[in-house]
């Protein structure tokens, strides 16, 4: 796992290098007037799917939802899907079977298919009729890590590539735009390291964790949340702040462990009353902030990430220093970093095509 997380840099850097190359893609999305645009998900696919339909959101001015693929396969009989309609799912693996079922079903209704994955020859990227490569590299730790920031950013910039005028030169803009972040990561993981042993002291003897998102980092903290459950094998559960601050409250004890990712809030007065409120309480407490500008009157954070002005990019950011608490707590804990608890239980599961025969 920490292999991969340091590889993060360089998987990005590699993504950018390569380019989206999806201008046929580019010319059916405007060919087809598409307007509206769900992004699919499961797991770690999930959480990336919501940060990338905020920022398509904000891009391209249209109507983009994230769901769950077996929700979304639940509801398509009230969805209106059509010819104007583009259904992108996130699939690291490019093999889980329920957007198998996605892809067949909204090719039936009409409407745009395209996957973003690592994977563009597994079975599932065979049913899109676009399929857009990630270029992670190899990963075989548990709690996937370059695997979501590769397949965040290249569906973010999927995005932005679309909102380009045609006959623009995209993936040489996305690299201008982009450059920046690989030194970014790099800077973020040292930063982490340096202080993750602090992080552990507080949180080596929790036995359950909240994990809290305020503003644009309700989905980083989704996706830290997952992290520190399958991998530190603790019971996590993670919401937006103002959802953490009626009734969840009372679940806080002496052995359950609050983490804080914080951007800002469009009510400045709910994150300092979080924050007291849980200070007040004495639980074990971690704080992580997207900038210096948030900490103001809110006391110490245990992390103040570097300001970053695209907030897509500072949600994928946020992820990493939660990538680096579950490797470090798993290890402090004596739980197995790499493996999962049940490795049977894909199997059983069958939720991808690679792992459908049952034992």
């Amino acid at each position: 796992m920490m292999k991969s997380i340091s590889e993060q840099p360089e998987a990005i850097a590699r993504a950018l290098s390569v380019g989206l190359n999806a201008d046929a893609f580019h010319d059916a999305f405007h060919r087809r007037s598409i307007h509206k645009v769900w992004v699919l998900g499961s797991g770690t696919s999930y959480f990336a799917a919501q940060i990338a339909a905020r920022a398509w959101e904000a891009e391209l001015g249209i109507d983009c939802q994230a769901s769950s693929a077996l929700e979304f396969l639940d509801r398509m009989a009230q969805l209106q899907l059509n010819e104007h309609v583009l259904v992108l799912a996130i699939s690291q693996s490019g093999a889980a079977l329920t957007l198998q079922s996605v892809f067949r079903q909204v090719r039936e209704a009409g409407a745009l298919t395209a996957i973003v994955t690592a994977f563009p020859g597994a079975a599932t990227s065979s049913e899109a009729e676009f399929v857009v490569e990630t270029h992670t590299g190899v990963e075989q730790n548990m709690g996937k890590t370059k695997g979501f920031t590769t397949s965040t950013l290249v569906a973010v910039m999927l995005g932005r590539r679309l909102a380009l005028p045609l006959g623009t030169e995209g993936d040489a803009s996305l690299w201008e735009r982009h450059k920046y972040i690989p030194a970014l990561l790099n800077e973020t993981i040292g930063t982490c390291l340096g202080v993750v042993d602090q992080w552990v002291d507080k949180f080596r003897d929790v036995q359950a964790v909240l994990v809290v998102g305020a503003g644009a980092q309700v989905a980083a903290a989704s996706e830290g949340a997952l992290k520190l459950l399958e991998v530190a094998k603790l019971p996590v559960w993670s919401l937006e702040l103002e959802e953490a601050m009626h009734g969840p409250v009372n679940a806080l004890g002496p052995s359950t462990g609050v983490v804080l990712v914080a951007d800002s809030v469009p009510i400045p007065e709910r994150l300092s009353g979080y924050v007291n409120a849980i200070d007040y309480v004495g639980v074990p407490f971690l704080k992580f902030a997207t900038s210096a500008a948030i900490t103001e009157g809110l006391g110490r954070f245990d992390l103040v990430l570097p300001a970053c002005e695209d907030v897509a990019v500072r949600t994928i950011r946020s992820v990493v220093p939660f990538q680096i608490l579950a490797h470090a707590l798993s290890a402090a804990r004596g739980m197995p970093i790499d493996t999962a608890r049940y490795p049977e239980l894909y199997k059983i599961l069958s939720y991808k095509s690679f792992h459908k025969e049952l034992p």
